[in-house]
């Protein structure tokens, strides 16, 4: 696709910089633009999954970003990266062609906002641009605009991560993949995957349940989506050849004596195919990457992060959700349970029909089992919820109802995730540290000086630390703990949802999870993960390493090495190995050792999982610290957070905030299940301890919500 340059800004006064250079500012995009034009692109050949599929706008951003990173590279051979300190914060949008509107650093209103629809969106809900409207003064719109009402765009859907180390680190300062102190390439991610995997047997934790990871990579899918790069016209990039030409592209090489990835398998793996994340810089200097989800925990994975997402799981009649009435038999008696609506047009769905895979608000949700369970339940605790609304309100429309429903449902999501998933993965010390202890009484306040997006340290690294704890199979169990049917084997149901088809499949695949144990969080992976992600039946190694994707990410998106962070972390510097001793343990510090030449090679996601701990904590420092400096920017950037009382802001009330306070994990997983299920974990995370009486766990009074629209 070819853009024509608007040169005619030259004449234009305001740009503050030198004549001359904004004359070479101009020339470069020039010649930026045919070298994007000759790029020889690589087509995949066959179909393959993409977990990460950009959205048609941020596809549209990737065109321009491609422009200004090749643009970079001219002007910084000319000059040095040193030029672009003269040119930050400028906007050269005009010199670009817009085909998005107005993007989140171009022409900004204070008050307001406008965008163009792509043609493919047209009849899809869309947001009112009016931020000082009824509607969004009251509630969160679906895209995450105007929830910061002085920086609309702020935290919305489709705009740049932030970081928590200010720059990125790149071999060239601009794309290009980090170097070892050396010079040399960094060991291939899948090496370093297999030395700190080594032969270790499976680690279970006594003390966690398989709940608590399902739980966080549902919080992932919800404010975590980078989308990956695609072709000039959309195309989907064939990345799995090594070396590779395209800037776009970072394939993983396979070592050759690899124990999974043979010569003798039917794949014959030289490379792991790993496509970059979608480059969305909108001005020159290095790349910078996108989240296409909002940035908010909104339930998102529930509602959608576009208009189109939000009104594809909307039945428009009483507020509700659509679900797909399912019956079938377990033993000899009819059981009829409820599934999200299919979706026969979802190209990752492995399985064939009739099991098709799913719609929800985030198309990943068929990717691993376990995940559709969580949206099941949160689908029917929202259509619970309309419906107690509309009983109290009957001449609520379906848009009030909708509205007022998603608000509470996202009020004790928020609620259950501070006060009990966090707790239990950062330990009081950084519960208090980062203020993130819900209070019992009065409200917090929002900061709107508080950037809320989310940082690339956390999505390509700290948040990763789930995968650690991903079992290598789903246990079906009855409400009582009975085994129910034989387990859902994680490597051979990835985007494969037949076993969900089975008679009520969702709640016992819950029920194994609230009983069975998480494996520690450590770098002890199952087999699964290190070895069949997106594998098709049949086929062994035809998928990839989650773990060497992860490795990988973190230089794909700049991430800085692990000593870097050690200063956020509060931990000494590090000029050697044994400096490490002390968090790490000299075993582990050995393990490194053995494929990083220098302790300053080592990547961030390596080396925080191989941290010991914190007192109570699942994680250690320099990984609990980034993600408690997230989900701290994410509660005190968050105007609607449900604990927050902002002016011109329908927070929630006193009544409402205490109603909402009553409620929990627990009270949301026993009202799933109805009266099948007496007996509910005393805390929800734990795999052994106390249970309570699902009859005592409280539930919201409707009738102190009595203004369900503004």
């Amino acid at each position: 696709m070819k853009f024509i340059l608007f040169v005619t800004v030259l004449i234009t006064p305001s740009w503050g910089i030198s004549d001359d250079l904004l004359s070479e500012v101009v020339s470069a995009l020039e010649d930026g633009q045919k070298l994007v034009d000759l790029r020889p692109v690589y087509v995949a050949p066959e179909h393959q999954i993409e977990t990460q599929k950009a959205n048609e706008e941020s596809k549209m951003k990737q065109r321009n970003a491609d422009v200004f990173q090749e643009a970079s590279k001219i002007l910084a051979q000319k000059h040095g990266v040193e030029i672009f300190d003269k040119l930050e914060g400028i906007d050269f949008s005009a010199l670009m062609p817009h085909p998005v509107a107005k993007t989140e650093t171009a022409g900004r209103k204070k008050r307001e906002y406008t965008f163009t629809t792509p043609a493919s969106t047209q009849g899809c809900i869309t947001d009112d641009g009016n931020c000082q409207s009824a509607k969004n003064r009251n509630y969160r719109s679906i895209i995450g605009v105007c929830n910061n009402v002085e920086n609309v765009f702020l935290g919305a859907a489709n705009t740049p991560v932030q970081r928590v180390l200010s720059k990125p680190n790149y071999a060239d300062g601009l794309d290009s993949i980090r170097k070892a102190v050396s010079g040399a390439d960094l060991p291939s991610a899948r090496q370093v995957s297999n030395v700190i995997n080594g032969k270790s047997p499976e680690v279970f934790d006594q003390n966690v349940n398989h709940f608590h990871m399902q739980v966080g990579q549902f919080m992932a899918h919800d404010f975590i989506f980078m989308p990956s790069s695609s072709g000039p016209n959309g195309e989907t990039l064939d990345c799995s050849t090594c070396p590779t030409t395209s800037n776009n592209c970072a394939p993983i090489p396979v070592p050759a004596d690899d124990k999974y990835f043979t010569p003798t398998t039917a794949a014959n793996k030289k490379c792991m195919r790993m496509t970059r994340a979608l480059n969305a810089q909108a001005g020159f200097g290095a790349r910078q990457q996108l989240d296409q989800n909002t940035h908010f925990l909104d339930l998102s994975p529930v509602y959608g992060s576009s208009g189109c997402e939000a009104s594809s799981v909307r039945s428009f009649q009483g507020g509700r959700l659509t679900v797909l009435p399912t019956l079938g038999v377990e033993g000899t008696t009819p059981v009829t349970w409820n599934l999200p609506p299919t979706d026969a047009s979802d190209t990752n769905c492995q399985s064939k029909n009739p099991f098709f895979c799913f719609k929800a608000g985030d198309f990943r949700n068929s990717l691993s089992p376990g995940l559709i369970p969580m949206h099941v339940l949160f689908i029917e605790e929202h259509n619970r919820i309309a419906d107690k609304l509309k009983q109290a309100r009957p001449s609520a429309s379906d848009e009030e109802l909708y509205q007022a429903a998603r608000r509470i449902l996202i009020a004790m999501y928020q609620n259950a995730i501070y006060k009990e998933y966090l707790p239990k993965l950062l330990g009081q010390t950084l519960m208090q540290e980062y203020n993130l202890i819900s209070p019992t009484t009065g409200n917090t306040v929002y900061q709107k000086t508080t950037n809320p997006s989310v940082s690339a340290e956390f999505a390509a690294a700290a948040f990763r630390f789930g995968h650690s704890q991903a079992r290598t199979d789903f246990i079906r169990a009855s409400p009582l703990n009975a085994t129910t049917k034989a387990p859902v084997y994680l490597g051979s149901n990835i985007f494969y949802t037949d076993a969900l088809y089975e008679a009520d499949t969702p709640k016992q695949m819950l029920s194994g999870m609230l009983y069975h144990t998480s494996m520690s969080v450590d770098t002890s992976f199952s087999f699964p993960i290190r070895n069949q992600l997106f594998e098709t039946r049949g086929s062994p190694a035809s998928g990839v390493d989650l773990i060497s994707v992860n490795i990988n990410r973190g230089r794909d998106v700049g991430l800085h090495p692990y000593v870097a962070y050690r200063q956020f972390a509060k931990l000494p510097a590090v000029n050697s190995w044994d400096d490490l001793v002390p968090q790490m343990g000299a075993d582990r510090v050995n393990i490194l050792k053995g494929v990083y030449q220098d302790v300053k090679d080592v990547d961030l996601y390596v080396g925080l999982l191989m941290e010991k701990p914190m007192p109570g904590a699942l994680i250690g420092p320099t990984g609990g610290r980034i993600m408690a400096d997230q989900f701290s920017k994410s509660k005190f950037g968050d105007r609607f957070f449900y604990e927050h009382a902002e002016p011109n802001t329908r927070s929630l009330s006193k009544a409402e905030l205490d109603e909402i306070r009553k409620t929990s994990f627990k009270g949301i997983i026993c009202r799933f299940y109805g009266a099948s299920r007496v007996l509910i974990n005393q805390k929800i995370f734990d795999a052994f301890g106390s249970f309570e009486q699902c009859a005592t766990q409280p539930d919201i009074n409707i009738n102190q919500f009595v203004q369900i629209w503004p």
